[in-house]
C-alpha cells in the first residue's frame, strides 16, 4: 500500500555552506554601495540575500511572524551570520532570541533598500554584506587543498 505524505516545500533558506553566498553577498554590497552613492539599479542580488534572511527565519504561509519562532539556521550559520553583525553599531547579538529578532530587523532592512524607499541603511547594509561574504569565503574550503589524514589513504 502506498501512502501520501505531505511534505512541507521549503522555500531557500541562508547556508554558511551554500557555494554562491560569497558571491551574492558580495553582488548586494555593490549594489548597495552604487544605491549609497546616488546611483540607480535594479538591486536583485539585495532582494535575494533578503529574501534568504526572511526565510531562514519563518517557513509559514502566513506574511506575519508565528508565535512561536522558528530557525532553519544551523549553528556554523548562526555564527557567521552573527560575526557579521558585529560590523553593525549596536546589533551585537548573544543569544538566538536576539539573533532572530535582529535578522527580521535586516531583512527588512534589505526590502526597504530594494524598493528605494529609505537609502539610510545603505552603508550599514554594505559592510554587513561584506562581512558576510568574507566569513561566508572563509567558511569555504576547497575539496582539492583537504589533505588526507593518513598517507596511505588518497
Amino acid at each position: 500500500m502506498k501512502r501520501n505524505v505531505d511534505t512541507l516545500s521549503l522555500r531557500p533558506w541562508l547556508r554558511a555552506i551554500e557555494p554562491a553566498l560569497p558571491m551574492l553577498a558580495t553582488r548586494a554590497a555593490v549594489e548597495l554601495d552604487a544605491q549609497r552613492r546616488g546611483v540607480t539599479n535594479n538591486m536583485e542580488a539585495v532582494l535575494e540575500l533578503g529574501a534568504l534572511l526572511k526565510n531562514s527565519l519563518d517557513q509559514n504561509a502566513d506574511a506575519e511572524p508565528s508565535q512561536q519562532p522558528t530557525s532553519l539556521l544551523d549553528p556554523s550559520t548562526m555564527v557567521l551570520v552573527g560575526r557579521a553583525f558585529e560590523k553593525i553599531p549596536n546589533k551585537q547579538v548573544t543569544n538566538v532570541a536576539e539573533l532572530q529578532q535582529n535578522l527580521r530587523e535586516i531583512s527588512e532592512w534589505f526590502n526597504q533598500s530594494a524598493s528605494n524607499a529609505d537609502a539610510s541603511h545603505a552603508e550599514v547594509l554594505r559592510d554587513f554584506c561584506l562581512a558576510l561574504a568574507s566569513g561566508a569565503s572563509a567558511h569555504h574550503r576547497e575539496f582539492r587543498d583537504e589533505q588526507p589524514t593518513n598517507r596511505y589513504r588518497r
